[in-house]
């Protein structure tokens, strides 16, 4: 497995995964007080998520494929570096189990990325509509900025949860991309379960109704 390489066209990519896990963690640690600013950071998040996969897709469709034996890691001379053309791939080692005695790794967890072009492809579609949901809601949630919501098909009146929204779409879509841009099936794994989560949240926003709760509910079992 190649290692990752800071001049890599596919490090656009773990870029553009990575801009939403950001705004998730700048609005988890200070969102609440922001109000609407925490929209614009999420949005914009996922603005420059999109237009990093737009260069990174077309960097590819420029891109020749590569199909030297070094490219694809045969003979004794080969070289994982070698090549520039798709797919892209690197990892890095996130943890190394041992075995009591020590003698060698019982597992290697690596976290990485493999860009082909349904990948490629994918991410467009992912932070295109992603954008677009985001920008939507700003309007649509646009009564969660109010200090306290009346809440009537719940009848409860309750604080306004305008930043958490987003806060929760931010992980969701990073979610998705990481489950796009993964190499293997540990980040695969990881990846899917926050999907699950992420869902449950979203769906569940409103939960003191009872609707929405049994929804949230539905949607996480449905999921495992």
């Amino acid at each position: 497995m190649p290692h990752l390489s800071l001049d890599h066209p596919g490090l656009l990519y773990v870029a553009a995964t990575l801009l939403p896990l950001l705004s998730f963690v700048l609005l988890f640690l200070g969102g609440r007080h922001w109000g609407r600013a925490g929209a614009y950071v999420a949005t914009a998040a996922i603005l420059g998520a999109f237009v990093l996969s737009a260069v990174g897709f077309a960097l590819l469709l420029t891109s020749p494929h590569d199909h030297s034996p070094g490219h694809h890691g045969h003979g004794p001379a080969a070289d994982p570096h070698a090549g520039h053309g798709p797919p892209w791939h690197g990892a890095i080692n996130w943890a190394v189990l041992h075995y009591k005695d020590g003698t060698e790794p019982a597992m290697t967890l690596q976290l990485g990325y493999y860009i082909d072009g349904l990948a490629a492809v994918m991410f467009v579609m992912i932070t295109l509509i992603a954008s677009l949901i985001h920008i939507y809601s700003i309007g649509y949630m646009a009564e969660e900025r109010q200090a306290f919501v009346d809440d009537h098909q719940a009848h409860v009146r309750r604080r306004g949860r305008f930043p958490r929204f987003f806060m929760y779409l931010s992980l969701f879509c990073f979610s998705m991309l990481n489950l796009v841009l993964a190499d293997n099936l540990f980040q695969i794994f990881i990846s899917w379960e926050l999907v699950g989560i992420c869902s449950y949240l979203l769906i569940g926003y409103y939960y003191e109704r009872r609707s929405a709760a049994n929804a949230a509910n539905k949607a996480f079992i449905t999921n495992r």
